[in-house]
């Protein structure tokens, strides 16, 4: 009896030592399960901390990235970028654009050009862009030096435009379609393909227009070619496949109105002429001969209607067109021309439709539309001849480029 008695009262404190250890290990178990969650909770803070300062970082990020696309795309003149502060000078202070960026706090994005109070420690032609999203330790954001080369001015590109510039659907230059505008109105076509902006262009002025008095009278063409010499005419029409040639001599030749019919020919002699208005009708043809130089001044209209060729055999430099304020010069429906146009006036304009070519330059003091598959082949001896002329630009006209110097984190 007592040896069982033992037994029970030992077994009865092992199942007491059991117990104790079971609830110990409960409460440690318990203990770690609080700590881990606290910890869980704090590291989730963090986490998101983190979370919203990598976004904040790669909003800057772009946003520095795009400011940069559009001090490109506006030939390096910060002034014209879209929302951006306009000031009279970039010396003092700072350009500052203001976007807004959902879940985050407003970003205030910076250029501040080299040289300038605003930075300080910045090289002459270099920018400083700054962009800071974000609030509190979640703000990141990224700072970049970079150096803009405007286009290069100076010469003449293949179209000037001083008003408004309209390219259309499929219009070339130099075989290459024509690059959208991006930011910002443009007003020249570069070489390459390119639109830009120039900040001032030349396109001289023209001498005062030479009015017709009418006193040689009118002449119709209904022979192979009527050869009419210098003289002041009203009105000189060439019937359907028949020609005419002008002969200025020495002096300016001058008329009222020319009109070439369908499948006509009209021969222009070397020299200059004062013509108000000058229509080429269907699968009509001007042509310059004997091979010299051709001055053309028109006051209201130069139209050459459908698949008409002009100067298609004499190079582009030899026919020069000058429009007056006010005129307009037009061509359409596969219509091809080799010569240079200058049109000086704000109220002038220059138009290129449905597959119309030229092979030459425009510089317009108005407006200029290339539609429909236009094209320009813009010649080494075209450019030249506008040069010559005194075309040039200033403050652009080739191509932008951005040249970056320095990529950081900005924590500021």
């Amino acid at each position: 009896m007592c040896a069982t008695t033992d037994r029970t009262d030992k077994r009865s404190g092992e199942r007491g030592s059991l117990v104790l250890l079971v609830a110990l290990l409960i409460v440690v178990v318990g203990g770690l399960a609080v700590t881990l969650s606290r910890q869980s909770q704090g590291g989730g803070a963090v986490t998101v901390e983190g979370i919203r300062g990598t976004e904040a970082f790669f909003h800057g990020d772009g946003a520095v990235h795009l400011a940069l696309r559009l001090l490109e795309s506006n030939n390096c003149d910060a002034t014209l970028i879209p929302g951006g502060s306009t000031v009279s000078s970039l010396t003092t202070l700072p350009l500052t654009l203001n976007w807004g960026v959902s879940g985050l706090s407003p970003m205030v994005v910076t250029l501040c050009p080299g040289g300038a109070a605003c930075y300080a420690d910045g090289s002459a032609g270099q920018w400083r862009v700054s962009a800071l999203p974000g609030q509190g330790t979640a703000a990141r954001g990224v700072v970049a030096k970079a150096s803009c080369s405007a286009g290069g001015g100076g010469s003449a590109p293949p179209v000037i435009a001083g008003s408004d510039l309209t390219v259309g659907n499929a219009a070339k230059v130099e075989g290459v379609k024509i690059a959208a505008c991006g930011s910002g109105p443009c007003n020249v076509v570069n070489e390459d393909g390119s639109q830009g902006k120039v900040t001032s262009y030349t396109i001289p002025n023209l001498p005062t227009f030479q009015t017709s008095n009418g006193s040689s009278g009118s002449k119709t063409s209904n022979v192979g070619n009527l050869v009419v010499g210098n003289g002041q005419y009203t009105n000189l029409s060439v019937n359907n496949n028949k020609g005419m040639t002008l002969q200025p001599g020495g002096s300016a030749f001058r008329a009222d109105k020319v009109t070439v019919g369908n499948a006509g020919t009209l021969t222009l002699q070397p020299g200059t002429y004062y013509i108000k208005e000058l229509k080429l009708e269907n699968a009509s043809q001007l042509v310059v001969s004997p091979a010299g130089e051709v001055k053309l001044y028109i006051g209201n209209t130069f139209e050459a209607s459908n698949a008409v060729d002009v100067n298609t055999d004499g190079a582009a430099k030899d026919l020069q067109t000058f429009v007056y304020d006010g005129g307009e010069y037009k061509m359409d429906n596969a219509s091809t021309v080799h010569g240079v146009i200058l049109a000086p006036g704000a109220n002038t304009k220059v138009t290129l439709d449905n597959s119309a070519d030229l092979q030459g330059a425009i510089a317009c003091g108005g407006e200029v539309e290339l539609k429909n598959a236009s094209s320009i082949d813009f010649t080494t001896e075209a450019r030249d001849k506008m040069v010559a002329l005194g075309v040039s630009t200033s403050g652009g006209g080739g191509s932008p480029s951005i040249t970056v110097n320095a990529w950081a984190e900005d924590f500021s």
